[in-house]
């Protein structure tokens, strides 16, 4: 996939380091989505035979709260005999978490 989007010009992020925070501003943890491409698309790859479970589907989504710039994931599973693939939009708890986020940081 990196040497595809390298080949077509595509500007993308590999593996890039995504802080989990506290409020406060304390850092505990983080999170590296396999792909972040043109700042907007979280992207996922899996070689899994098995279909993607709620767990993984999890993780992905836990990706929008330490990437509050990118409305929209794939996940790719490249395991099984056909292409598994999924798009996922944030919940609507990280979309009004971000929305009171964004406005608190406008305020500052």
């Amino acid at each position: 996939m990196v040497a595809k989007l390298k080949e077509a010009e595509i500007e993308f992020e590999d593996e890039p380091y995504c802080p989990v925070t506290l409020d406060d501003g304390t850092v505990v943890g983080g999170n590296r989505p396999d792909l972040v491409v043109e700042r907007t698309v979280i992207v996922e790859l899996k070689a899994r035979f098995h279909l993607m479970t709620k767990d993984e589907e999890a993780q992905v989504i836990g990706y929008f709260a330490g990437l509050p710039h990118c409305p929209v994931a794939l996940y790719f599973n490249f395991g099984r005999l056909r292409l598994e693939h999924h798009r996922l939009l944030p919940p609507k708890k990280v979309q009004a978490f971000r929305r009171e986020k964004w406005a608190a940081d406008k305020s500052k």
